[in-house]
């Protein structure tokens, strides 16, 4: 230790706490860390360094000594090339498979819903959409253009529609906690959002914000903490596993089952179509009671995703355990055990090793108990990005990392582990990409997973819904192209939640009704009724109402010409700076030249006219 830091120590310039943090930091080999430091100089900035060590000293389980040790000891594996699978022989997972099954689907879904009640749902928000061309919060980007509908608008939205179906059906009242992981970067912007649209609904207190802390970033092999500037600590992210430990430490696993919640699903922040799997995994979950179930979607041999598999132990007493194995770790693990080929297509032209899409059910009852023996520190792992041959200098400092999947790594023998297998765009599009790097993944026949790919598969499996209920939502099979992105041409149909949340609703609401491929439609609102109801060449409507009012449609056909159309954006038009981040991450823009547009406040029972027209029940006569 410098001398000079030994005298500011004497003379008392740092309290017990930071003196404890500072010794602690000498015996685990982290002198580095003050070897710059100058005497009697920026007493407060050295102080916030100290705070900030203190910091992660206090939410790390072990402490720092812990965090140092344990990235010691996973560099040297990392450095060695142990495989963390060593020893295990992969197999398919048996899975419960709704993919190719919708009437099986649609019954889960309405089991599903006689378990509401017990249902509470965690989303992992910790990131902003700088990389995708967004500014802000990634929760905040509108996923359709129809109504500008954002994805925390959209859960918002969804977990009050599920609350009012439950009592509709149940006669019951049943709140679900939503609560949102956010970190440094998204705390005050999430707050702002929820604040300033009163929630969206929903109960202040039912919304739960956890805020994620980072961790010190590593520079060696020794595990030398790196530093941003003399008196700063370079600072990352954990990762999504962090959020098993803030459910631990802030009690929140533990309120969840003193208030009779039995089940916790866990969403990412942009894929508005993982609301399609809550229900039907959710009864999937009690009928197999599965302690831990993955949702999980076909998958390609080799594809960059993760892929669900069972892991069997080839020489040890160990049990087998069900989990996402890493698409870079799953084809050479199956090279020195199955299939010297590795990762390949079964007849199905698919791998039998489903793909993980991070959205899992567990059982809040196993949870606790598990999150109490581990003090919710899921297993981590490092990726050091190295400069040598030899392993020794990293091309820029790494940090340990955790995946919220991993929990099951923590289960006993008694857990049961499950996976539970739907169409992939029905539970999964993510807006994760930017507008180039979409474009280039597209070109190789990849899902782009952006903006412009999640808005399209929002569309089409919305007509899927629409004809699965009897009805015919036409689409053109050419897509068409929006900067390198495919687009299928179709009825643009927005259904909120509040009109349906699941197939059953949207079956007893739109019946016998046709939408051509260039139609849009909006339906927002509970008690909206379609029968008869066509929309042909280009035409536009919008209907909102209130929860007091009833709209019927009955025997109407709209004909109309340029109600709206979709336009890419030229050049010079996704140069300009005025033009809004959520076209430009696009490529496109919605014009709407003569749309119907139908906002009903004052309560009452109406009827559409043959021309458009709105009447009360009364005139209608």
């Amino acid at each position: 230790m410098n001398s000079f830091l030994e005298k500011e120590i004497a003379e008392s310039v740092y309290t017990p706490e930071e003196i404890r943090i500072i010794q602690t930091l000498v015996e685990n080999g982290q002198e580095h860390l003050f070897a710059d430091w100058e005497e009697s100089q920026a007493v407060e900035q050295k102080k916030a360094f100290l705070q900030s060590l203190l910091r992660v000293d206090t939410n790390y389980p072990g402490g720092i000594s812990g965090y140092i040790r344990n990235a010691r000891r996973l560099l040297e594996e990392s450095r060695t090339g142990k495989n963390p699978f060593a020893g295990y022989r992969p197999q398919p997972p048996e899975m419960t498979n709704l993919s190719k099954m919708a009437h099986r689907a649609e019954e889960a879904e309405e089991h599903g819903v006689s378990l509401i009640g017990q249902l509470a749902i965690v989303m992992v928000a910790g990131g902003l959409g700088e990389r995708l061309g967004y500014p802000g919060i990634k929760i905040a980007i509108p996923f359709e253009l129809l109504s500008s509908l954002n994805y925390i608008h959209f859960y918002a939205k969804t977990i009050y529609a599920m609350e009012n179906l439950y009592h509709e059906r149940f006669g019951c009242r049943t709140t679900i906690p939503f609560i949102i992981m956010v970190s440094g970067d998204t705390e005050d912007g999430t707050r702002r959002i929820l604040r300033e649209n009163e929630y969206y609904g929903l109960k202040p207190e039912q919304v739960i914000l956890l805020k994620q802390e980072l961790v010190p970033a590593i520079l060696d092999n020794e595990a030398r903490l790196a530093k941003k500037s003399r008196y700063e600590l370079m600072l990352k992210p954990h990762g999504h596993g962090d959020i098993h430990l803030l459910m631990h430490q802030t009690g929140t696993a533990e309120k969840l089952l003193k208030d009779g919640k039995k089940y916790l699903a866990a969403i990412q922040d942009t894929n508005a179509q993982v609301v399609n799997a809550l229900l039907p995994a959710l009864s999937v979950s009690v009928r197999e009671k599965l302690d831990f179930n993955s949702i999980v979607v076909p998958r390609v041999a080799k594809e960059a995703v993760g892929g669900i598999a069972t892991l069997v132990p080839e020489n040890s007493s160990a049990g087998k355990m069900t989990i996402n194995v890493e698409y870079n770790q799953l084809d050479p693990l199956l090279r020195s055990t199955v299939n010297p080929e590795g990762d390949v297509n079964g007849p199905d032209g698919l791998s039998p090793y489903p793909g993980n899409i991070n959205v899992i059910i567990i059982a809040v009852e196993n949870y606790v108990k598990v999150l109490k023996k581990s003090a919710g520190l899921v297993p981590e792992f490092v990726n050091p990005k190295y400069a040598d041959a030899g392993k020794t200098v990293f091309q820029k400092p790494t940090r340990l990392e955790t995946m919220m999947q991993d929990l099951p790594r923590l289960f006993d023998a008694t857990s049961r582990v499950g996976v539970t297998m739907f169409p992939r765009k029905f539970v999964f599009s993510p807006d994760k990409n930017n507008l180039r790097d979409a474009a280039k993944k597209a070109a190789t026949g990849q899902p782009p997973e952006c903006a412009a790919s999640a808005e399209s598969d929002y569309y089409e499996i919305n007509r899927l819904k629409i004809n699965r209920a009897g009805n015919f939502a036409k689409e053109i099979p050419d897509s068409v192209l929006h900067h390198g992105i495919p687009f299928k041409t179709g009825a643009r149909i927005v259904l909120h939640p509040e009109f349906a949340v699941t197939q059953k609703e949207i079956q007893q609401k739109i019946k016998n009704c046709t939408f051509g491929p260039h139609t849009s439609l909006v339906l927002e609102g509970k008690h909206i009724y379609l029968d008869s109801f066509h929309l042909k060449n280009q035409s536009a409507v919008k209907i909102k109402i209130s929860p007091d009012v009833r709209l019927s449609i009955r025997n109407v056909t709209l004909d109309r010409w340029e109600g709206m159309a979709m336009r890419e954006l030229l050049e010079e038009e996704m140069n300009n700076p005025n033009l809004p981040a959520y076209l430009k991450i696009r490529g496109y823009a919605l014009e709407e030249k003569n749309v119907l547009e139908i906002n009903i406040t004052e309560k009452g029972n109406y009827y559409m006219n043959a021309d458009g027209t709105i009447l009360r029940e009364e005139e209608h006569g």
